[in-house]
């Protein structure tokens, strides 16, 4: 793997740019995405799966699935984001999640919406993105929830 070499003060965030490709779902495994997701390595083979390289270098992956809920026939969900360890605090997550969010929503049309949904248990991911005007939280945000077994 080849280092990047970033030139910025210390506190400052370095001019970021991210190219984006459409990829298999093994890349997860192959890019070794897997072993640092904190739920799980498997990933759901129908996603549609995104890489994304700065400078040439692999540093995030986005899993995409389509999710339709009641009322929301065109639903789709973030199932899957991974920033390897040397990219994080970096703002990248809010970044690849607006960037997702743009490519679903431009796939709406007169009449139907697409929209795209994240739950994570990522805290300061989750603060970001409560922070950002282009999401708009649930009524679980900030809540755990417990499931009632009968």
């Amino acid at each position: 793997m080849r280092e990047v070499l970033i030139n910025h003060n210390k506190g400052e965030r370095p001019e970021i740019k991210l190219t984006v490709r459409r990829v298999e779902s093994s890349v997860f495994n192959t890019l070794g995405f897997d072993k640092h997701h904190y739920l799980t390595a498997k990933i759901n083979p129908s996603c549609k799966c995104f890489l994304f390289e700065w400078d040439g270098i692999p540093v995030a992956f986005a899993g995409l699935l389509n999710t339709p809920r009641l009322g929301i026939p065109y639903g789709m969900s973030i199932s899957r984001i991974v920033i390897l360890p040397d990219y994080q605090g970096l703002g990248l997550s809010r970044i690849i999640c607006n960037f997702c969010g743009g490519m679903v929503k431009s796939l709406s049309t007169e009449e139907n919406e697409y929209k795209l949904y994240i739950k994570t248990a990522h805290e300061k991911m989750g603060e970001a993105l409560g922070r950002d005007k282009s999401w708009k939280g649930t009524q679980f945000d900030g809540k755990s929830r417990t499931v009632e077994s009968t």
